[in-house]
């Protein structure tokens, strides 16, 4: 299992930097849970549009967290840790997605669409590329279906590194040490989680 993770990793690293890079602020294993109750896994389903949590700016269907929790249970997590991360991670995504679109951050789409295709690209000539199939092969998507799902998600992504960048160069602006910026910005996400009224119905 851990080397399955290892390669994986390795391949979403090098294939979708913005992505991982703004997906892994937001499963930092010590900034804790939150108090919104817990979806019932027995409920989920890949095609499924209910709606498994509710927020004041946005809802996740039971199939956004069934693609999101994939990576996990396909290189051999337990389900109810990666429906756990999963519903965590997206929780703080859409949290700060929204908390910085209504400060005025907009995606540079054509920016993330060269981005896409470039990944796109790139994955279909890795020399890993069995591993990323296999992956494919367990969300049952090709290779091109699964890129075309990635575009709104890399425009949310962007948007929310945008917001972090000027966040940041606003902290360190007014003075403040930037080694406590990693610190700063989980209680900047904290805040935002508890803002939306978080609640899972599923």
């Amino acid at each position: 299992m851990k080397t399955r993770v290892k390669t994986l990793a390795v391949i979403i690293l090098i294939l979708v930097v913005l992505v991982a890079a703004c997906f892994a602020a937001f499963i930092i294993k010590d900034s804790g849970k939150y108090e919104y109750g817990s979806v019932d896994i027995n409920t989920i389903a890949k095609d499924s549009d209910s709606i498994v949590i509710e927020a004041a700016s946005f809802s996740v269907s039971a199939g956004r967290l069934w693609e999101t929790a994939q990576m996990d249970i396909w290189a051999g997590a337990d389900e109810a840790e990666a429906y756990a991360n999963a519903e965590k991670a997206l929780v703080e995504k859409y949290a700060m997605y929204y908390k910085a679109v209504a400060n005025g951050i907009t995606p540079d789409e054509e920016t993330v669409r060269v981005e896409l295709e470039r990944n796109r690209e790139i994955s279909a000539a890795a020399s890993n590329y069995e591993e990323f199939q296999s992956f494919l092969d367990h969300i049952g998507m090709t290779h091109d279906e699964y890129w075309d799902s990635q575009y709104e998600n890399l425009l949310e992504y962007d948007v929310i590194a945008r917001y972090k960048e000027q966040l940041k160069s606003e902290f360190i602006g007014s003075g403040k040490n930037e080694a406590d910026w990693d610190a700063y910005y989980k209680q900047i996400v904290a805040v935002a989680v508890k803002q939306e009224r978080v609640k899972a119905v599923g």
